[in-house]
């Protein structure tokens, strides 16, 4: 394992999306950083970072909604279907 501290040019959390959407070639139980040093990462301004995490977190947010309704109506339509068969749902 290793934990990377992105430079001070780059906000942490933009470092994140990053890297968690980086493609990287699958070694194994071999280390993958030397992989990562190969793949140039784009460095935009600081300006521009806080735009994006900004647009992405709004996206989470949405997402993270949308789970919430499908996890409520789920349990509706559970619920509507142990009406109809006078079962109890867990």
């Amino acid at each position: 394992m290793k934990i990377l501290k992105p430079i001070n040019k780059f906000i942490p959390k933009f470092f994140y999306f990053l890297l968690s959407k980086l493609k990287i070639k699958d070694l194994g139980y071999s280390r993958h950083f030397k992989e990562l040093k190969r793949i140039k990462i784009p460095l935009p301004p600081l300006e521009v970072q806080e735009q994006i995490v900004a647009e992405l977190d709004s996206y989470q947010k949405i997402i993270d909604g949308a789970r919430n309704s499908i996890t409520l109506f789920e349990q509706k339509i559970k619920d509507k279907i142990s009406d109809v068969w006078g079962e109890k749902t867990v």
